[in-house]
């Protein structure tokens, strides 16, 4: 091999080493913007659901918007959240009447002090399902006792069918703080059962008596439940009370709280209030000197407002402070339902704050992949809670991710393209950025943009100072609301007309340029009508064609502050000038027609750049749609935080040329046609010269 060969192949070897690592500095990495991971054991299955741990509700959006499954090879895994269920939301529960009591059989010590109780009960209906007793200690003497419930099966033997259940009746003080009858709630195995009993062993006071008792059902299945450790701010103490103020994450919603301390034995009661003052809960915790009955927790009866710190305050009645006092929330724990790509690894990411736009599909796109089995159909479960019987995931332990960079996360699309020859648009307005914390920016054009673009925004261009183009992507937007200007319009009998239109910033009485219209909304001032209202569009001065139309009716009486408001959608957002709304009047009097407005589709333009300056150019009907990289990035780019675009005036395009045939952005495609047409017409004549001489006839004499 020669030098010169030999040199030439270690430069195309250098240039491929070189092109290829920009192209992966230029791929977008969506795992990137998240701090922390766990990996996703999968398991077998289409479908699988993995439980969230506590830490990922206290570390990511509440809302956990800022959550995502990748996997392996950088690609989003399709995931739904399935929800919690709120545990202060008693509609939920199914609840049978009071029951009474069968039996009671009591027993004391030998000083006569209340040891024990057994309350016999015959559940009614005898076919009702339930999955907790409840019941109500009357106000009165202090109560400490446990209970445990049972049942007598087939066999004749006797199973429990719950835990251990503490129960309280503490006599509490005056005012506000008074205890008024309590209620306590055992949850039991969920079923239907001939007979059961309760077994109370009392620890401390009189007998427990319940005022009622009734059996309860919830049709959401009971959710997981996990514990989080609150951070203690600050603990105030006097004689009588101590009182904890504890920090509480955004995205936790405790349902009860946990109080733990090395203080040996105690009785204390705690009421709980959010940073509003609102009272979440009143209970007590207690320990006894033997250690083996303790009672920590205390249950939230209401969830605490917005955010904010929670207030812990402790009855000490002069018996001295709680030592090493820890507080801790149970959570209920929502789900994670995913579709795992087959044989490779995910892992969940999470937290930042940089991802502000939830991905979550609705649980029922993944119903058709996990179908019902027939253990779903003999529990007699909810069918909306078909997700909870998945083959289950499990998560590993959180860690930190190593493809987190502080960067921006639309960095590697941050590229100029080529210069743009802007001489085919007729309009531009600049756009300001001046903040884009994550490179992206946006932009929504307005009604006067919308005049001037393709209803497929196929012109719109964005360039930067050089002229060089920008890549950008659509997403959509809600509607715009513009106000339309209107005048009575020449009607038909028994009709009313009104010609609509849109005015121009500056100048009320000019109409815009033709704009894409997805609705019309129109405000009577009359009480009550029921009429047919039509929406007719005109695109020659001779004929008018219905482009939408409804049945608007308004039934307030009188002296209300309602006010009513008819809808009309036009199917297509026709593109116009100016409508003609049309009512069918009959023989009442006409309407009068207080206030219009257009809504125009729109869309969101998100365009890949660092602060600066830029030009939107728009207007150009021969246009081509452009095709950028930064669409494959979508997913990623639809979630992060964006910075808005100052938009300027709109205006000419001091580089305008009208186009011309020749000038189309086809100029090629059209001289290759014209090309080929030639060439036909030679080949042609050669061919014509050919059979004439083939056949012997003489070519006819020149002129």
């Amino acid at each position: 091999m020669s030098r010169h060969h030999g040199s030439a192949l270690a430069l195309l070897v250098t240039a491929a080493v070189s092109w290829a690592a920009v192209s992966r500095a230029a791929q977008p990495e969506p795992r990137q913007v998240f701090p922390r991971r766990a990996r996703i054991e999968a398991g077998s299955g289409a479908v699988v659901r993995a439980t969230l741990p506590a830490q990922v509700l206290a570390e990511a959006r509440p809302d956990l918007a800022d959550l995502r499954i990748v996997s392996e090879s950088g690609r989003f895994v399709p995931f739904a959240i399935g929800p919690a269920g709120d545990p202060h939301d008693t509609e939920k529960l199914v609840r049978s009447a009071p029951i009474p009591l069968d039996a009671v059989d009591r027993g004391a010590d030998a000083k006569g002090r209340p040891r024990w109780e057994r309350l016999a009960i015959t559940p009614q209906p005898r076919d009702f399902v339930f999955d907790r007793i409840s019941f109500e200690l009357p106000a009165g003497a202090r109560v400490i006792a446990r209970a445990l419930v049972t049942v007598e099966g087939a066999d004749q033997a006797v199973r429990p069918i719950s835990a251990q259940a503490p129960l309280f009746q503490l006599p509490g003080g005056a005012g506000r703080d008074a205890v008024a009858a309590q209620r306590v709630t055992i949850p039991v195995e969920r079923g239907r059962y001939a007979k059961l009993e309760i077994s109370i062993s009392i620890e401390e006071g009189d007998w427990v008596s319940p005022a009622a008792i009734r059996l309860e059902r919830s049709d959401v299945a009971r959710a997981e439940t996990g514990e989080l450790e609150l951070e203690l701010r600050d603990t105030t103490s006097d004689d009588q009370h101590t009182v904890l103020d504890v920090g509480r994450p955004p995205g936790i919603v405790p349902r009860r709280l946990r109080i733990e301390t090395t203080s040996p034995a105690f009785v204390r009661e705690v009421r709980v209030r959010d940073v509003g003052g609102r009272r979440l809960g009143h209970g007590a915790v207690l320990r006894r000197p033997s250690g083996d009955f303790s009672s920590l927790t205390v249950d939230l009866d209401h969830a605490p407002s917005g955010n904010g710190d929670l207030y812990v305050e402790v009855d000490d009645a002069g018996e001295g402070a709680l030592d090493g006092l820890r507080v801790f929330a149970e959570v209920a724990l929502p789900s994670v339902v995913l579709a795992p790509f087959p044989d490779e690894p995910a892992h969940l990411y999470w937290s930042g704050g940089r991802i502000t736009t939830a991905s979550h599909r609705e649980l029922e796109s993944f119903a058709a992949m996990a179908p019902a089995t027939s253990a779903d159909a003999a529990s007699g479960a909810a069918p909306a809670l078909w997700w909870q019987r998945l083959p289950a995931a499990t998560l590993a332990a959180p860690e930190a991710n190593p493809f987190y960079k502080d960067e921006p996360a639309m960095a590697f699309a941050q590229r100029a393209g080529p210069v743009l020859d802007s001489r085919a648009w007729s309009s531009e307005r600049e756009l300001v950025v001046e903040g884009a914390p994550e490179g992206l920016a946006e932009w929504i054009p307005q009604a006067q943009d919308l005049a001037l673009l393709r209803d497929d925004f196929a012109d719109l261009r964005i360039v930067d100072g050089e002229s060089r183009q920008i890549a950008y992507l659509l997403a959509g937007a809600p509607p715009l609301t513009h106000a339309a200007r209107f005048e009575p319009a020449k009607a038909e009998p028994h009709t009313s007309r009104w010609k609509l239109w849109m005015a121009s910033g500056g100048t009320p009485d000019l109409a815009l340029e033709p704009v894409a219209i997805a609705a019309i909304d129109l405000s009577f001032g009359d009480l009550f009508f029921s009429r047919r209202v039509r929406v007719l569009g005109s695109w020659s001065r001779r004929s008018e064609q219905m482009i939408g139309e409804t049945q608007a009716e308004r039934r307030n009486q009188p002296g209300t502050e309602q006010t009513g408001t008819v809808h009309v959608d036009l199917p297509g957002s026709p593109r116009l000038g100016s409508a003609i709304v049309e009512v069918e009047d009959g023989d009442d009097p006409p309407l009068s027609l207080a206030q219009a407005s257009f809504h125009l589709p729109t869309q969101r333009v998100l365009f890949a750049a660092p602060p600066g300056r830029y030009r939107a150019l728009l207007g150009n009907p021969r246009a081509v749609a452009p095709h950028y990289e930064l669409e494959g990035a979508r997913d990623l780019a639809l979630s992060v935080v964006t910075g808005e675009s100052a938009p300027g005036a709109l205006a000419a395009n001091a580089h305008y040329r009208k186009p011309s045939l020749l000038s189309a952005p086809d100029t090629g495609s059209l001289a290759l046609w014209i090309a080929l047409g030639a060439s036909v017409l030679v080949l042609a004549g050669f061919t014509l010269k050919l059979a004439r001489e083939s056949s012997g006839q003489a070519p006819p004499p020149a002129s």
